[in-house]
């Protein structure tokens, strides 16, 4: 069963409390050495690997540049549920803004979101949560005010800016730097779903509303394209205890609870249906799946991962644009 008291224990079991940092993240995981295929080739696993659970990224990794789950994914994740693997989303996303992208694509899978600090059945259950303690969150609001980092809030009620503008603006700067979509309309389209669908509120003072509201906050994302910024606040956020500090994209930061991490949050759920890390095998592409990808029994990259994340994988699948979720899938099931 999933619980605060499982995800305590598995952090301190791993010396989680005491964190570890590495490329610029912040994960409570040792690192488990890995085979690594260092000219970055298409994988071939031996037939024998049987695989119990499968933990999927969305961004960059699930989810092409349009922002869908292609046909031939939506395919391999089905494949995989008919012959009794558990198939799990392991998103940085919140539960509002992965849902409408895992529906709209016919998959029914449970999620978890925000970095692992919002578990959810595939009925939409919650069944685990952890915040970011308000003292913590005060500590993070002034280290990007003072850094000079645009960034949002996201609760249990959507995610928060003080600012409509900037917030179009990252997302704007985000998309092109990930996407191969280049028609200016369309990626302007994509950031504004994020207000027109109600996953991001435009509020007046992020205080005044987590106060009224009683809010608990699972992320602070903070936002540049400044370089230095980004890694003076990194530096100073990585400083305060508590906390979980990674990455998705070259323009961002996301802090959590160091109880909130992808890597903690597929143990527990593994644990829960009794399934051993060895049988799981995770697919991500950015910094805020290292937790993960560390800890699996096969981790596997995307082809479009950052060098850092492939580097602690076993093997590197296609790229989002080639549907490598989907390669990588069938290669394991035979």
């Amino acid at each position: 069963m999933l619980t605060r008291s499982n995800i305590v224990a598995n952090t301190r079991r791993r010396g989680g409390l005491r964190g570890h940092k590495e490329y610029g993240t912040y994960t409570f995981f040792p690192a488990i050495k890995q085979k690594l295929i260092s000219n970055g080739s298409i994988f071939k696993p031996e037939r024998t690997l049987s695989m119990k659970l499968i933990a999927l990224d969305m961004d960059g990794t699930l989810l092409n540049h349009h922002q869908t789950v292609s046909p031939a994914n939506v395919e391999a994740v089905r494949l995989a549920q008919s012959r009794g693997v558990e198939v799990v989303i392991a998103t940085g996303r919140s539960y509002r803004e992965a849902l409408p992208l895992i529906k709209e694509a016919g998959l029914h899978c449970p999620m978890l979101c925000v970095n692992g600090a919002d578990i959810r059945t595939a009925e939409g259950k919650r069944v685990a949560h952890f915040p970011i303690a308000l003292d913590l969150y005060q500590q993070v609001a002034s280290i990007l005010k003072n850094t000079q980092l645009y960034y949002e809030v996201y609760t249990d009620e959507g995610t928060l800016t003080e600012d409509r503008e900037k917030a179009m603006d990252i997302v704007l700067d985000y998309y092109k730097g990930t996407s191969l979509e280049n028609n200016v309309d369309h990626l302007h389209s994509l950031a504004q779903q994020r207000f027109t669908t109600g996953s991001v509120h435009l509020v007046e003072s992020f205080s005044h509303y987590l106060t009224q509201h009683e809010a608990p906050v699972f992320k602070v994302m903070g936002y540049s394209i400044d370089p230095s910024r980004l890694a003076k606040a990194r530096h100073l956020l990585s400083a305060v205890s508590g906390l979980a500090v990674s990455a998705s994209a070259p323009i961002n930061l996301e802090v959590n609870s160091e109880l909130a991490q992808k890597g903690n949050a597929v143990q527990t759920y593994a644990e829960s249906l009794g399934i051993t890390l060895k049988d799981v095998m995770a697919i991500g592409d950015s910094f805020n799946d290292l937790s993960m990808l560390r800890i699996v029994g096969m981790p596997v990259a995307m082809g479009n991962a950052a060098e850092e994340v492939k580097a602690v994988c076993q093997f590197t699948t296609k790229t989002n644009e080639e549907d490598g979720v989907a390669f990588a899938i069938k290669r394991i099931l035979g």
